[in-house]
């Protein structure tokens, strides 16, 4: 559990390996839709979505390319589906994009598939889960916010015989999404083409996991530094249920710095519900507040120090504060600056859970609910061996500012404190580091950001 973080920056240095120098860029609408994009564009290209909105369902291919939208809120996908269907990894990324409106998955991944999500909003998704991951495929979310979803967020789904592959879930909120018993359909794909099925007797109950729901064959999912507020079930685990006594394999989701908030379930498991002991849950350093009754089911372990409130739902060892909230009605989970959750403020100088302080008067879900945007850059890059680290701060922020390799390990510890609003420059020297990628990531009390550079010698 203590490397989760760790394991994060390993896969985001996957992410951003080197682009080719030719990389080629394509335009929506100018040059063509999105769809064309993909078609025309190779391994390393950028695709550019200009503000607006599009109702197109894209497949694609094996070609590793990234694609941007201006913001979250500008540039949205309407009815439409992203779909990875084999032979995509890691390093094709999607940026900054809106998903919304009932029809269809926005993102859907099939036979080993692999994509990386960072500051994208899925809304308002209907019939289906938001996002879909089966076959061994390979799925990270970063700065991800899952909202009023009504057949859930997030399934991982493969026969009872197999894997749904591995998600990776860093800094999201799982929001407001639900299962009241609307009949869901499963995607597929049918002759190259995206179809969905209804659920069937052999897929099980759909009426589980609000949020997140595994309910045949093994798989990983690891969530840190996430929310999971206000979802809900009619029967069993309102925010995570899995598990099945016909898998093979058990799932396990490890669930480090997160803050657990108001989830609920209509018969049992309001946070978690395990079915069978074929999900492993391992919890640590998270916070639990406000959930429903009977919120742990099934296979529980914890780690570290966790926080519970106002009980400590039957499970020894909890401990009973409370967290002091900014607004959790107006969904600001930041802290007050008197909060036990803080490091500053137990005996242990550890964080619990997954925000901050926050200057409560007047900060509100409009303040907060949106990824921010660091304004992280360095100059140069490429460099030779120093380099200038520059980002923006909108208010009084604590900031870590660390460089790690492309194998994941700490290099250099740049900057750890308090600073002030504002613009704010740090050097870099690596004349002691050898030529190659590494990777700058800048976390403050609710948000990270991660950015590439070259060193050239």
């Amino acid at each position: 559990m203590k490397k989760l973080s760790s394991l994060c920056i390993a896969l985001l240095a996957i992410v951003f390996a080197l682009r080719p120098a030719s990389a080629e860029t394509f335009t929506v609408p100018d040059d063509g839709t999105i769809q064309d994009g993909v078609d025309v564009t190779g391994s390393g290209d950028d695709i550019y979505i200009s503000p607006g909105v599009y109702t197109e369902t894209v497949y694609f291919d094996a070609d590793t390319v990234s694609i941007h939208g201006l913001e979250a809120d500008l540039t949205t996908i309407r009815n439409g589906t992203f779909v990875f269907n084999g032979g995509s990894t890691m390093e094709t990324v999607l940026h900054d994009l809106g998903f919304d409106g009932p029809d269809g998955a926005a993102i859907s991944l099939f036979n080993g598939s692999g994509v990386t999500v960072q500051n994208v909003l899925i809304r308002d998704k209907e019939g289906t889960a938001a996002i879909f991951v089966g076959s061994n495929s390979h799925l990270v979310l970063s700065t991800v916010w899952a909202w009023n979803n009504s057949n859930g967020a997030l399934q991982g789904y493969a026969t009872a015989s197999s894997n749904f592959g591995q998600i990776e879930i860093y800094n999201a909120r799982f929001e407001g999404n639900a299962l009241n018993g609307i009949p869901t359909m499963i995607p597929q794909i049918e002759n190259g083409l995206l179809t969905y099925r209804p659920y069937q007797s052999d897929d099980r109950n759909q009426n589980f996991g609000g949020g997140i729901y595994l309910p045949l064959g093994g798989g990983r999912v690891s969530i840190w530094r996430s929310l999971l507020a206000n979802n809900d079930v009619n029967f069993l685990g309102g925010a995570i249920s899995g598990g099945n006594d016909a898998n093979i394999d058990s799932t396990i989701v490890d669930l480090d710095l997160c803050t657990i908030f108001g989830n609920d379930a209509g018969q049992n498991g309001s946070f978690f519900y395990g079915r069978n002991g074929k999900i492993r849950l391992n919890i640590s350093n998270s916070l639990f507040v406000d959930n429903g009754i009977n919120a742990f089911v099934g296979n529980v372990s914890f780690e570290g120090h966790n926080v519970a409130w106002p009980n400590n739902y039957d499970i020894p060892g909890l401990i009973v504060e409370d967290p002091l909230f900014c607004d959790p009605d107006g969904r600001n989970f930041q802290l007050g600056y008197s909060s036990f959750c803080l490091p500053e403020n137990n005996q242990w100088g550890e964080q619990i859970g997954a925000f901050g302080a926050g200057e409560c008067d007047g900060v509100g879900v409009e303040a907060i609910q949106q990824p921010i945007n660091f304004g992280l850059t360095a100059h140069p890059n490429p460099f030779n061996p120093t380099t200038t680290i520059n980002f923006n701060l909108q208010s009084a922020n604590h900031v870590s500012l660390i460089i790690y390799d492309l194998e994941g390990r700490l290099v250099a510890n740049l900057l750890d404190g308090m600073l002030g609003s504002g613009q704010h420059s740090v050097n870099f020297d690596a004349s002691k580091l050898s030529s190659g990628s590494y990777f700058v990531y800048m976390t403050t009390n609710d948000q990270q950001q991660v950015m590439k550079l070259l060193l050239l010698k």
